[in-house]
């Protein structure tokens, strides 16, 4: 089977035209994703951030102004700020300081 030279240049055509046009497309539904991603991203967040405000110790958790101001206002700023909440939740709870009651003296 003979591999035709002539069939090479229209090829190469083709991919140098690719080459500028896929990039472009590309770019536009990569944006389109992250945008998708980053909503639902931010759905999901604010989904625990209701979960935390109604079930966790109050003064945990930081409004999302002071989040936008400490940590930033990306969706890792959020969740790092979620994340620290759930710690001191855990922190709060914790009964490894409690002292626990003497141990019965009734033998059996």
């Amino acid at each position: 089977m003979k591999v035709r030279r002539n069939s090479q240049p229209q090829h190469n055509a083709i991919q140098g035209a690719g080459r500028y046009l896929i990039p472009e497309h590309f770019s536009k539904i990569e944006c389109l994703f992250v945008m998708e991603n980053e909503l639902a991203c931010r759905a999901a967040l604010h989904m625990i951030r209701a979960t935390i405000e109604e079930y966790c110790p109050p003064g945990v958790l930081m409004s999302e102004e002071q989040v936008n101001g400490h940590f930033g206002p990306t969706v890792l700023d959020e969740a790092e700020a979620l994340s620290v909440a759930i710690v001191a939740t855990v922190e709060r709870l914790s009964f490894n300081d409690t002292p626990k009651p003497p141990a019965s003296s009734i033998k059996s």
